[in-house]
């Protein structure tokens, strides 16, 4: 079995069904982190509150498709070799040691996003319109949530329930100099307000317009702010001043 080391052998859009699977896989999971908040709390409503995380199965299901279009071509992708070899080496290290398998499928659950990234990183940026299609709506999400929070204060703010003999905060609550900590349709304020920087960034490089950029930076802004998360805060004033360099500087 040759091993790819330089090159990634990862299928991309013209491998037609796997190219898709984990192209819609990955836009399915990060949907539900978006819009984490109310997701948790339908699923307190129901008693299905385990449910939230059939969205890893998408990651391993990810993860599945490709390993096995590797060994059947005979082809795998040295870096996420090197990285399951790792984690299988941890494991074993973790049973002999911790003896807790909860904390060691935590562990395993928190690197399962790097790992999905390693394998569909170019399936996403294969078709820059189609990703930025979805980022388009992922964004306008994402500031409708919390725009919409600066009025009506949504049902999972504050959501508390139990897996097991886990209380687990399905939506903060938290007040900042006597303002609410918007979250909007997010768990928390600080996912929303990452979530904004994360998609307000993609869209300033992917996007054509200049003018709809800066409109689509400014509302951005003002909903990181109202989240009131410091850090990101900080992040996005820092970006602004290369943002501002940037458009100022003469084109060579």
């Amino acid at each position: 079995m040759r091993v790819a080391f330089l090159r990634s052998k990862v299928p991309t859009a013209s491998s037609g069904g796997i190219g898709l699977v984990l192209f819609y896989g990955a836009m399915i999971y990060l949907f539900t982190h978006l819009v984490d908040g109310p997701i948790r709390y339908t699923l307190e409503v129901v008693g299905g509150e385990a449910l939230i995380y059939l969205r890893d199965v998408i990651l391993i299901l990810m993860l599945g498709v490709v390993l096995g279009a590797a060994v059947k071509k005979g082809r795998i992708n040295a870096v996420l070799l090197f990285f399951l070899v790792l984690l299988v080496l941890f494991s074993i290290v973790a049973v002999l040691y911790v003896r807790n398998i909860w904390q060691i499928l935590f562990s395993l659950k928190i690197v399962l996003p790097f790992l999905a990234g390693l394998v569909c990183y170019r399936e996403l940026f294969s078709d820059e319109c189609r990703l930025t299609k979805y980022m388009g709506i992922f964004f306008f999400v994402a500031l409708t949530g919390i725009y919409l929070n600066l009025f009506y204060r949504f049902p999972w703010t504050g959501l508390v329930y139990n897996f097991g003999d886990i209380q687990i905060e399905g939506g903060f609550d938290r007040f900042t100099s006597g303002f609410d900590r918007l979250q909007g349709f997010s768990r928390t304020n600080f996912e929303a307000a990452t979530h904004v920087m994360l998609l307000v960034a993609y869209a300033s490089v992917f996007f054509s317009s200049k003018w709809i950029r800066i409109i689509l930076w400014i509302i951005a802004g003002c909903a990181i702010i109202l989240t009131t998360t410091k850090g990101i805060i900080v992040v996005y004033i820092l970006l602004s001043l290369f943002y501002i360099a940037y458009l100022m500087m003469p084109k060579l």
